[in-house]
């Protein structure tokens, strides 16, 4: 069997899963565990068959099992990411340095800038 066999072989398999799974219902993870197949795999193949224009693109396909309450009864919220803007006078601020030493002894030091922090690791090598 030539290797373009065997791709449509393998494509011909996968597009009978999907075809099963979409007029299951279910959602795509637990059909394919259900099925013995690993999620990952439905996936990647759905996605592979997209690109090749053999699946259709699936707006509003439920492809994850809902979100359920977690034990504190809350639903758990998505991660959001919020756009920073890095100013490059907060660079040269302050440093907040803590220090831990042997004994359990700690103490933060605030110091102005690197520098200051170069002085106090020198006076700290001499007392080791």
């Amino acid at each position: 069997m030539s290797r373009r066999e065997d791709r449509e072989r393998k494509i011909t398999g996968w597009l009978e899963h999907l075809q099963s799974w979409q007029s299951s219902g279910e959602p795509l993870a637990r059909y394919a565990r259900s099925h013995g197949i690993e999620p990952w795999s439905m996936y990647h193949w759905r996605s592979v068959l997209r690109r090749e224009g053999r699946w259709p693109d699936g707006n509003g396909e439920q492809t994850h099992e809902p979100r359920r309450p977690d034990a504190s009864g809350s639903a758990r919220v998505p991660l959001r990411f919020a756009r920073v803007k890095v100013d490059d006078n907060a660079r040269h601020s302050s440093l907040t340095v803590r220090v831990i030493l042997r004994n359990g002894r700690r103490t933060e030091i605030e110091l102005g800038d690197a520098q200051d922090l170069e002085e106090v690791l020198a006076v700290l090598e001499r007392s080791a």
